[in-house]
Protein backbone atom coordinates (compact mmCIF):
# COMPACT_ATOMS: atom_id res chain seq x y z
CA UNK A 1 0.00 0.00 0.00
CA UNK A 2 2.72 2.38 1.13
CA UNK A 3 4.58 1.48 -2.02
CA UNK A 4 1.77 2.14 -4.44
CA UNK A 5 1.39 5.64 -2.57
CA UNK A 6 5.10 6.87 -2.98
CA UNK A 7 4.85 5.87 -6.77
CA UNK A 8 1.19 7.54 -7.34
CA UNK A 9 3.68 10.77 -5.79
CA UNK A 10 6.52 10.02 -8.00
CA UNK A 11 4.56 10.45 -11.24
CA UNK A 12 3.16 14.02 -9.76
CA UNK A 13 6.46 14.91 -9.42
CA UNK A 14 7.90 13.62 -12.41
CA UNK A 15 4.69 15.48 -14.11
CA UNK A 16 5.87 19.00 -12.23
CA UNK A 17 9.55 18.44 -13.36
CA UNK A 18 8.48 17.81 -16.83
CA UNK A 19 6.38 20.70 -17.03
CA UNK A 20 9.36 22.64 -15.14
CA UNK A 21 11.99 21.91 -17.67
CA UNK A 22 9.17 22.90 -20.26
CA UNK A 23 8.56 26.41 -18.97
CA UNK A 24 12.34 26.85 -18.60
CA UNK A 25 13.01 26.05 -22.50
CA UNK A 26 10.20 28.05 -23.41
CA UNK A 27 11.46 30.85 -21.79
CA UNK A 28 14.93 31.06 -23.59
CA UNK A 29 13.44 30.36 -27.24
CA UNK A 30 11.01 33.32 -26.53
CA UNK A 31 14.37 34.88 -25.40
CA UNK A 32 16.15 33.90 -28.13
CA UNK A 33 13.49 34.93 -30.89
CA UNK A 34 13.04 38.24 -29.63
CA UNK A 35 16.78 39.36 -29.26
CA UNK A 36 17.69 40.13 -32.49
CA UNK A 37 14.12 42.52 -32.61
CA UNK A 38 15.34 44.24 -29.77
CA UNK A 39 18.72 44.47 -30.54
CA UNK A 40 18.55 45.72 -34.33
CA UNK A 41 15.48 48.13 -33.27
CA UNK A 42 13.43 46.45 -36.38
CA UNK A 43 10.23 47.82 -34.87
CA UNK A 44 8.31 45.95 -37.78
CA UNK A 45 8.64 42.94 -36.34
CA UNK A 46 7.72 43.90 -32.99
CA UNK A 47 4.40 42.87 -33.62
CA UNK A 48 5.07 39.34 -34.65
CA UNK A 49 7.26 38.91 -31.86
CA UNK A 50 4.81 40.44 -29.08
CA UNK A 51 1.76 37.67 -30.68
CA UNK A 52 4.52 34.97 -29.54
CA UNK A 53 5.10 36.63 -26.54
CA UNK A 54 1.58 36.51 -25.94
CA UNK A 55 0.69 32.90 -26.93
CA UNK A 56 4.33 31.75 -24.67
CA UNK A 57 2.61 33.30 -21.75
CA UNK A 58 -0.48 31.71 -22.01
CA UNK A 59 0.42 28.18 -22.21
CA UNK A 60 3.14 29.28 -19.47
CA UNK A 61 -0.01 30.26 -17.39
CA UNK A 62 -1.72 26.84 -18.31
CA UNK A 63 1.51 24.95 -17.18
CA UNK A 64 1.99 26.98 -14.41
CA UNK A 65 -1.94 25.86 -13.27
CA UNK A 66 -1.08 22.49 -13.63
CA UNK A 67 2.24 22.33 -12.04
CA UNK A 68 0.63 24.01 -8.85
CA UNK A 69 -2.12 21.94 -8.69
CA UNK A 70 0.11 18.41 -8.59
CA UNK A 71 2.50 20.73 -6.48
CA UNK A 72 -0.28 21.27 -3.70
CA UNK A 73 -1.84 17.37 -3.60
CA UNK A 74 1.77 16.71 -2.81
CA UNK A 75 1.91 19.09 0.03
CA UNK A 76 -1.51 18.11 1.42
CA UNK A 77 -0.82 14.66 1.55
CA UNK A 78 2.50 15.41 4.09
CA UNK A 79 0.72 17.82 5.73
CA UNK A 80 -2.26 14.80 6.19
CA UNK A 81 0.44 12.47 7.30
CA UNK A 82 1.36 14.69 10.28
CA UNK A 83 -2.16 14.78 11.52
CA UNK A 84 -1.96 13.65 15.37
CA UNK A 85 1.34 13.40 15.23
CA UNK A 86 3.45 16.60 15.33
CA UNK A 87 2.23 18.61 12.59
CA UNK A 88 1.17 22.36 13.97
CA UNK A 89 -1.35 23.37 11.48
CA UNK A 90 -3.94 20.99 9.64
CA UNK A 91 -3.09 20.12 5.92
CA UNK A 92 -6.35 22.47 5.21
CA UNK A 93 -5.00 25.26 6.50
CA UNK A 94 -1.50 24.67 5.38
CA UNK A 95 -3.01 24.91 1.80
CA UNK A 96 -5.72 27.35 1.92
CA UNK A 97 -4.06 29.92 3.87
CA UNK A 98 -1.38 30.44 1.02
CA UNK A 99 -4.17 32.27 -0.84
CA UNK A 100 -4.92 34.86 1.76
CA UNK A 101 -3.35 38.05 0.43
CA UNK A 102 -0.95 39.68 2.39
CA UNK A 103 -0.76 37.09 5.16
CA UNK A 104 0.36 34.27 2.77
CA UNK A 105 3.55 36.23 2.50
CA UNK A 106 3.94 35.10 6.02
CA UNK A 107 1.91 31.13 5.79
CA UNK A 108 4.52 30.62 2.40
CA UNK A 109 7.55 30.01 5.82
CA UNK A 110 5.16 28.14 7.86
CA UNK A 111 3.69 26.12 5.32
CA UNK A 112 6.78 24.93 3.48
CA UNK A 113 9.14 25.00 5.49
CA UNK A 114 6.65 23.79 8.66
CA UNK A 115 6.10 20.31 7.27
CA UNK A 116 9.82 19.77 7.30
CA UNK A 117 10.40 20.25 10.66
CA UNK A 118 7.34 18.35 11.70
CA UNK A 119 8.31 15.75 9.74
CA UNK A 120 12.33 15.41 11.44
CA UNK A 121 10.47 15.48 14.48
CA UNK A 122 8.34 12.51 14.17
CA UNK A 123 11.44 11.12 12.21
CA UNK A 124 13.21 11.41 15.34
CA UNK A 125 10.68 9.68 17.39
CA UNK A 126 11.00 6.53 15.45
CA UNK A 127 14.30 6.52 15.50
CA UNK A 128 15.49 7.84 12.55
CA UNK A 129 18.76 9.32 12.12
CA UNK A 130 18.43 10.93 8.07
CA UNK A 131 16.19 14.02 8.62
CA UNK A 132 14.69 16.04 5.46
CA UNK A 133 17.03 18.77 4.41
CA UNK A 134 15.16 22.60 4.34
CA UNK A 135 17.65 23.30 2.07
CA UNK A 136 15.02 22.95 -1.22
CA UNK A 137 11.71 24.98 0.71
CA UNK A 138 14.18 27.59 1.46
CA UNK A 139 15.68 28.18 -1.98
CA UNK A 140 11.89 28.01 -3.34
CA UNK A 141 10.80 30.58 -1.02
CA UNK A 142 13.78 33.01 -2.28
CA UNK A 143 12.71 31.75 -6.08
CA UNK A 144 9.31 32.90 -4.87
CA UNK A 145 9.95 35.97 -3.22
CA UNK A 146 12.50 37.67 -5.76
CA UNK A 147 9.84 36.38 -8.52
CA UNK A 148 7.42 38.72 -7.20
CA UNK A 149 10.08 41.65 -6.80
CA UNK A 150 11.53 41.11 -10.47
CA UNK A 151 7.79 40.76 -11.75
CA UNK A 152 6.99 44.03 -10.06
CA UNK A 153 9.73 46.00 -11.21
CA UNK A 154 9.34 44.80 -15.22
CA UNK A 155 5.82 45.44 -15.08
CA UNK A 156 6.88 49.03 -13.82
CA UNK A 157 9.13 49.46 -16.27
CA UNK A 158 6.84 48.32 -18.87
CA UNK A 159 4.22 50.74 -17.72
CA UNK A 160 7.14 53.38 -17.69
CA UNK A 161 7.94 52.43 -21.54
CA UNK A 162 4.52 52.15 -22.88
CA UNK A 163 4.01 55.90 -21.29
CA UNK A 164 7.30 57.28 -22.68
CA UNK A 165 7.62 55.37 -25.84
CA UNK A 166 4.52 53.65 -27.24
CA UNK A 167 6.00 50.39 -27.57
CA UNK A 168 7.28 47.72 -24.27
CA UNK A 169 10.49 46.77 -25.58
CA UNK A 170 13.05 44.14 -24.17
CA UNK A 171 14.77 45.57 -20.89
CA UNK A 172 17.40 44.19 -18.73
CA UNK A 173 14.35 43.41 -16.42
CA UNK A 174 13.40 40.92 -18.83
CA UNK A 175 16.83 39.07 -18.55
CA UNK A 176 16.75 39.66 -14.44
CA UNK A 177 13.01 37.95 -14.65
CA UNK A 178 13.90 35.13 -16.45
CA UNK A 179 16.96 34.16 -15.05
CA UNK A 180 14.71 33.94 -11.44
CA UNK A 181 12.23 32.22 -13.32
CA UNK A 182 14.74 29.67 -14.24
CA UNK A 183 15.77 29.60 -10.39
CA UNK A 184 12.49 29.44 -9.77
CA UNK A 185 11.33 26.84 -11.91
CA UNK A 186 14.21 24.09 -10.71
CA UNK A 187 13.82 25.05 -7.15
CA UNK A 188 9.98 24.11 -7.58
CA UNK A 189 11.06 20.70 -8.91
CA UNK A 190 13.87 20.25 -6.04
CA UNK A 191 10.72 20.93 -3.74
CA UNK A 192 8.47 18.43 -5.34
CA UNK A 193 10.96 15.50 -5.16
CA UNK A 194 11.47 16.65 -1.13
CA UNK A 195 8.32 16.23 -0.90
CA UNK A 196 7.85 12.51 -2.55
CA UNK A 197 11.25 11.68 -0.53
CA UNK A 198 8.90 12.89 2.81
CA UNK A 199 5.89 11.10 1.59
CA UNK A 200 8.01 8.06 1.18
CA UNK A 201 9.49 8.32 4.67
CA UNK A 202 6.72 8.88 6.80
CA UNK A 203 5.23 5.84 4.78
CA UNK A 204 7.97 3.68 6.26
CA UNK A 205 6.54 5.19 9.50
CA UNK A 206 3.08 3.35 9.15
Amino acid sequence: MANNISQKEEKMALGITVISIWLIVMEYYTLIRYMPVYLKHREADYEGVANMMHNAVILGYIGEIIRAILFFILLYRVWSMLQGKTARTSAGAAIGLLFVPVYNMYWIFVSFLGWVTDANTLLKRHGQTEMLSKKAPAIFISSILLMFISAFLMIAVDIYNVLNHGAVKLDVMTFVYIAIGTVYNIAYLMFANLLVRGITRLCSLV
